[in-house]
């Protein structure tokens, strides 16, 4: 995947594990709001940043993301 020209190059990249496997309750909650939170802290400070999320171990019989 290309970044466009125009976009910073990110200052910190950010690698997230999750898995759809329901422990905590909901987990496609938990992680939007991870995302939407992380994506207002590098707004807000003005910081060039990427999350890269990642399907860690994957259960078999569910979903993946």
């Amino acid at each position: 995947m290309s970044v466009p020209d125009s976009l910073p190059v990110p200052y910190l990249s950010v690698v997230a594990a999750s898995r759809n496997d329901d422990h905590g309750g909901d987990p496609l909650i938990r992680t939007q709001i991870f995302i939407n939170t992380f994506a207002r802290q590098c707004e807000k400070y003005q910081l060039p940043a990427e999350l890269i999320l990642v399907n860690w171990n994957p259960v078999p019989s569910r979903p993946g993301w």
